[in-house]
């Protein structure tokens, strides 16, 4: 499970090429992630300081989940926070 986290690894591409990797065959992963905008607009209020290079948008996260071989089983999207649960391409 991933829970917001991504956004904050600027290497967040090659985090999901491991987690594809580790996965048993037919195995699911679940996680939940901010949009670009969103973790802005935090950023802007509370000083988080994200780096700029870790954020995406959700059509680059779901891109990068289908070049690291998953396939997306589910989607929910509320307000710039998307949860997925994705399955390992066997």
């Amino acid at each position: 499970m991933i829970f917001g986290i991504l956004h904050r690894i600027p290497t967040w591409r090659k985090v999901l090429d491991e987690c594809q990797r580790v996965l048993r065959p037919d195995g699911r992963m679940f996680l939940e992630e901010p949009s670009a905008w969103a973790v802005r607009i935090w950023d802007l209020f509370f000083h988080w300081n994200h780096p700029r290079e870790a954020l995406f948008n959700r059509k680059e996260l779901e891109d990068q989940l289908r070049m690291s071989g998953f396939l997306l089983a589910r989607r929910i999207g509320v307000s710039g926070f998307w949860s997925y649960c994705v399955r390992k391409n066997a």
